[in-house]
């Protein structure tokens, strides 16, 4: 009996049709193509988040997989995301898989142990082989009615409702013969049978969509190992290393310090190894040696290029304390973002910086403004890592090469220096990530800049006005203070041309100069009885407290 044909489906605009047509060129199998071409104003309406085009609610391709459904019924359907190519005949292997259950979803990541926390059932609904039956299109029916009713993102809501065991579907994940973007690599290009796009392969390597997928065809077919990765070693086909590691030389007369890559030897007796000391001094010094090694060869990549970048210009620091819910964008300066500041909607962050691991966020933080803000993702001194490890944790080398993160690396020693030369030292750790922001902001040498919800307080967060964001630990930032003490020292002696201005103080209040929002004012009727300096409005644009 002949069976029907594979429907292909998904949507596409003016500017994936090239992509699209490299799908179906790269095809191997007798499958229907039958695409919905979404025109940019169809598609600008359809838009219900400028972060991503699918989030707050957006239903243009359930309403798809919905009427795909019902055309087909009786049939199967491979729904796929434009930017998607065929590496191997896949319609054996897809029927295969298929057979006993009414619907194949791809996995997220292949990694359990480091999941999305926006795909708790680890789906991935890019590419998916669908039965077209009642069970399918019921649940395609309420993916689309809760993605409307909660503002949601469908692939997030059809994760929760699969959570629920006894739901009337049987599904299961693709086998890791079909894997998605980032979890293609040089091990196993020439086994898998897709390819998705991977945006952070492809901005480190500036490569379009079709540049980046004409690519993968390239190294399935290739009898060389071939690989554009930059975490891939091409000539041993190694992971290069963000861990510090020592070896002994063949001889045992030097020690070999690799770090991302980049080797320096020594000779044994010039240095010191933690496992031959006991010693606390001693154990101290290694790390604090340690330290400096490492931001001694990976700095220069790092903060080469900020020296002095921004000198006259201004440049605004994002804390996250409640009284950012008060500042409006200052026009032309530079914002630089800490931790979860990139929850403020009416700011526009040209640069992040996290040094402990954001739980349950890191993945936003990853993906936020990918082609605008340049994020900078610390390395936690070990000893310090250590000493808390029950409060933080520390950036993973995953989220590093998601976001596409520079890495710095901070100082094994706590508020015993200050960066002053960022391409040769570590970063001084004081005790918060800000402190790391500012170090970098002087760096680029401003002429003025703005401190805002550094509220040095019990406060907790702009958005969690809560004091605690550990278990069982609250987390009171009026430690601060103190470091700000001797930040100012610094800063006075070291960058007297640098004017630090405080917006709506509170912790800080007389430390620096002060400044305050009309609508922070206004919330707090007394301040209007003191002499105080309000910000200008015409500097400034809507508040979102307003």
């Amino acid at each position: 009996m002949k069976k029907d044909k594979i429907v292909v489906t998904g949507i596409y605009t003016n500017s994936y049709k090239d992509v699209v047509n490299l799908q179906i060129h790269s095809c191997k199998d007798d499958y229907k193509f039958d695409y919905r071409y979404i025109t940019d104003e169809e598609w600008q309406n359809a838009k219900t988040s400028k972060d991503f085009a699918f989030w707050g609610g957006n239903i243009i391709k359930t309403q798809l997989v919905i009427d795909k459904i019902k055309e087909n019924f009786g049939g199967i359907l491979l729904v796929c995301d434009a930017d998607l190519i065929f590496l191997k005949p896949t319609e054996k292997q897809i029927r295969k898989e298929l057979k006993h259950f009414d619907t194949l979803f791809l996995q997220e990541r292949f990694d359990k142990k480091h999941q999305y926390e926006k795909a708790k059932a680890n789906i991935n609904i890019g590419f998916v082989a669908i039965k077209c039956n009642e069970r399918n299109l019921n649940f395609w029916e309420e993916v689309q009615a809760k993605t409307q009713q909660t503002h949601g993102w469908d692939q997030e809501i059809a994760n929760e409702i699969l959570l629920n065991k006894n739901y009337n579907l049987k599904w299961k994940h693709f086998s890791q013969k079909f894997a998605n973007g980032n979890d293609i690599n040089r091990k196993n290009i020439k086994k898998v049978f897709i390819g998705t796009s991977c945006g952070t392969i492809a901005t480190r390597n500036k490569l379009t969509k079709v540049e980046y997928l004409q690519r993968l065809i390239k190294y399935s077919n290739s009898k060389s190992n071939e690989w554009f990765d930059g975490q891939i070693s091409a000539k041993k086909n190694k992971p290069l290393e963000y861990i510090f590691s020592v070896k002994n030389t063949p001889d045992k007369k030097h020690k070999i310090l690799t770090f991302v890559g980049i080797k320096i030897k020594l000779k044994n007796n010039k240095f010191i190894h933690p496992e031959t000391v006991q010693n606390n001094t001693y154990k101290n010094l290694y790390y604090l040696q340690k330290s400096n090694i490492q931001a001694a060869a990976l700095h220069p990549k790092t903060f080469g290029e900020y020296r002095n970048k921004y000198n006259n210009k201004k440049i605004v620091i994002l804390g996250c304390g409640p009284t950012l819910k008060y500042y409006s964008q200052i026009s032309e300066a530079i914002h630089i973002g800490v931790n979860r500041a990139f929850f403020i909607d009416n700011i526009k962050l040209d640069y992040l910086f996290i040094q402990d691991k954001l739980e349950h966020d890191m993945d936003r933080a990853n993906e936020y403004q990918a082609n605008h803000c340049q994020k900078f993702y610390g390395i936690i001194p070990e000893l310090r890592f250590l000493d808390a490890k029950k409060d933080i944790l520390p950036v993973s080398n995953q989220d590093i090469c998601a976001a596409n993160a520079k890495v710095y690396i901070l100082e094994d020693a706590v508020c015993k220096n200050w960066a002053n030369n960022l391409e040769i030292e570590p970063i001084g750790d004081w005790c918060g990530c800000i402190f790391s922001a500012l170090q970098f902001a002087l760096y680029t040498n401003p002429k003025e800049i703005y401190l805002v919800g550094c509220d040095c307080n019990s406060s907790g967060h702009f958005y969690n006005e809560k004091p605690s964001i550990f278990p069982n630990k609250s987390l009171r930032l009026n430690y601060q203070k103190k470091y700000w003490i001797r930040a100012k020292q610094i800063l006075e002696y070291r960058y007297p041309k640098t004017k630090v201005i405080s917006i709506n103080p509170v912790g800080l209040r007389g430390l620096f100069k002060d400044v305050y929002t009309q609508s922070y004012v206004d919330a707090h009727p007394e301040l209007k009885n003191e002499n105080i300096e309000i910000l200008k409005p015409e500097l400034c644009e809507t508040a979102l407290h307003n």
